[in-house]
């Protein structure tokens, strides 16, 4: 992998290409954009946040979708967006992702966006999704112990559960089939294209092998050696990998692409 930032960040989200952002806890209330013209300085530079006057608050958690659509989960339990065209951001109000919002188990926990309109969310009991932005409540996939959530193009959720293990969801009637039978929890997911699928797991880095559907010989998650471990991984659509090493650092994989 090749460093391309200094510094102590532990959020990232890939768009496509080069259209990169992440979040560091030391300005939680920014965001960072990749620059790929830099030669002198950060390659990261931050950008400010417009809040909405009801919910300013610091970033929890941050995706990115194909368009340029950056969603921010904030820890009052609102989330923000930023729009990519306009730059403009908008709230969503919790109610219209989270069914439980005064069930202080059912805090809202994950945010993944594929783009302005397909987005879902994880509350730590349920699933929600939507394709209109959370534009009205999102459709409700009833589940237990929910952890770190990905949608791709076909309305595949994929699902690393707090207990253990990963299960792909049909978001259309809710099935859930379990890949791979890990017994142990896996700590990052993340997917790009469809079966584009990378996990942090057992200290390891693992990418999905979709030859593992049909044949029982190929183990579903194969490891990858990435030079250094990155706990923190997200993957564009176009198949770039990004990650952030322990000490904050960021780094950028093209070990499967030119």
């Amino acid at each position: 992998m090749t460093t391309l930032a200094e510094g102590a960040f532990d959020a990232i989200g890939v768009g496509n290409s080069d259209d990169v952002w992440a979040k560091s806890p030391a300005q939680p209330r920014k965001l960072f954009h990749f620059d790929p013209n830099a030669t002198t300085g950060p390659k990261f530079k931050p950008v400010a946040v417009t809040f909405d006057p009801a919910h300013v608050s610091d970033i929890a958690r941050i995706s990115v979708g194909r368009d340029g659509t950056v969603g921010m989960l904030l820890a009052d339990g609102s989330i923000l967006v930023r729009h990519a065209v306009t730059g403009a951001y908008t709230k969503i109000e919790e109610g219209f992702f989270n069914y439980d919002p005064n069930d202080g188990n059912r805090e809202p926990y994950w945010l993944d966006v594929f783009d302005a309109n397909k987005m879902t969310t994880t509350n730590h009991e349920d699933i929600t999704w939507t394709t209109n932005g959370y534009a009205t409540g999102g459709s409700f996939i009833n589940s237990s112990a929910t952890g770190i959530v990905g949608i791709d193009q076909f309305n595949k959720i994929w699902h690393a559960p707090l207990g253990n293990g990963v299960e792909v969801i049909d978001a259309a009637n809710g099935s859930a089939q379990n890949i791979g039978g890990l017994p142990k929890k896996v700590d990052n997911l993340t997917v790009g294209a469809p079966n584009d699928v990378w996990i942090t797991y057992d200290g390891g880095v693992f990418h999905f092998d979709k030859r593992s559907q049909t044949d029982n010989n190929v183990p579903a998650w194969q490891p990858k050696n990435m030079g250094v471990f990155t706990p923190i991984m997200d993957v564009g659509v176009d198949g770039h990998l990004w990650g952030i090493t322990s000490d904050g650092r960021i780094h950028r994989w093209l070990g499967l692409r030119p």
